[in-house]
């Protein structure tokens, strides 16, 4: 028979691991029974105490999809995670032009999750037609918006669509060490003046020793270069 879909504590523990028989079946296997007669190689699920439990470390990855946008695809990329035995922990998606844009948070106790989301991911570009990056964070995620030290403000721009709005402001941002944690834009539809107009919001983060004033200054310079309106404000 196939393992309990709850295994207790042996699910998040580092000395437990799934093993697969011949047959195709799988059990939860107990390390500690290797070297300790006390332990139970094949201990009965879910097990609920053990003297022997210890956490294992909690492992986080970034997938991220692009593809032909089309219904079920978001059920795929999250039926992928379950099935890896890992957590979705946060997730952003989006239309661009005909594509589907998603980004996914995982995290997983199981050494063995990595494996499995990166052999998941290939199948779902065979079958799916998708493109897949799986990428291992080494020092796990960073800390809540907005970071310690720095405060949340807001950055709007608008104006008739024209190159380098995006490159133009985020440059204002970075040589002030302002740090972006959002951008959204978007181009509309030519208005009555015949030009498409341009439309980005942006949540960044203001280190506490910085003057918010300096700062709406420097923007609304950059925005007068490029003939936009610009307003900075806290959010």
């Amino acid at each position: 028979m196939n393992a309990p879909l709850d295994p207790g504590l042996c699910g998040s523990c580092r000395h437990a691991h799934v093993q697969q028989s011949a047959r195709g079946s799988s059990f939860w296997r107990c390390g500690l029974a290797d070297v300790d007669p006390g332990f139970r190689r094949y201990p009965p699920l879910p097990v609920r105490a053990c003297a022997g439990y210890s956490p294992a470390m909690r492992r986080w990855f970034i997938l991220s999809a692009i593809g032909r946008d089309r219904p079920g695809l978001v059920a795929e990329l999250a039926t992928l995670v379950l099935e890896s035995n890992a957590n979705l922990e946060d997730s952003r998606m989006t239309i661009l032009g005909s594509d589907f844009a998603v980004i996914l948070l995982c995290s997983a106790s199981d050494a063995a999750a990595g494996d499995a989301l990166a052999v998941g991911a290939k199948r779902l570009e065979r079958d799916h037609g998708l493109t897949i990056l799986l990428r291992h964070m080494e020092e796990g995620p960073r800390s809540a918006v907005p970071a310690p030290g720095t405060r949340l403000y807001r950055v709007e721009a608008a104006g008739e669509d024209r190159a380098g709005i995006v490159a133009g402001i985020c440059r204002v941002l970075a040589e002030r060490g302002v740090n972006i944690v959002e951008l959204n834009s978007r181009s509309s539809r030519p208005g009555p003046g015949g030009s498409p107009h341009y439309e980005m919001s942006l949540r960044v983060e203001l280190p506490d020793s910085m003057d918010a004033r300096a700062l709406r200054e420097a923007l609304e310079a950059e925005a007068d270069r490029l003939v936009i309106d610009v307003a900075l404000m806290p959010a």
